[in-house]
């Protein structure tokens, strides 16, 4: 579980690549596009990271990749047990900044 797009690749990249080349299903669950965590982008950010996440996750080898929409900022609202019911991960990690 990661709060923005590119948190998979510098906080959690090394350990989810190594599981899924072990042959572990690997699926990631991010909980906002990004569009606010960038300093002086323009134009639409959010799906700008949207399709970096995309591709980091296939060089990462994920299994599956849910992108959910919470509004960079909001996490406050995000409920990760609700989000993780569905895939019903055997263990689980974070980052936290």
């Amino acid at each position: 579980m990661v709060a923005h797009p590119d948190d998979e690749s510098f906080g959690l990249g090394a350990l989810l690549a190594a599981l899924a080349a072990q042959g572990a299903e690997v699926d990631l669950l991010c909980f906002t596009r990004g569009e606010a965590s960038t300093l002086g982008a323009t134009g639409h950010l959010a799906d700008i990271r949207a399709t970096e996440l995309a591709a980091a996750g296939q060089e990462l080898g994920l299994h599956h990749l849910a992108l959910l929409e919470f509004g960079d900022g909001a996490l406050a609202l995000a409920d990760g047990r609700r989000s993780t019911r569905e895939s019903r991960p055997s263990s689980m990690a974070s980052i936290c900044w």
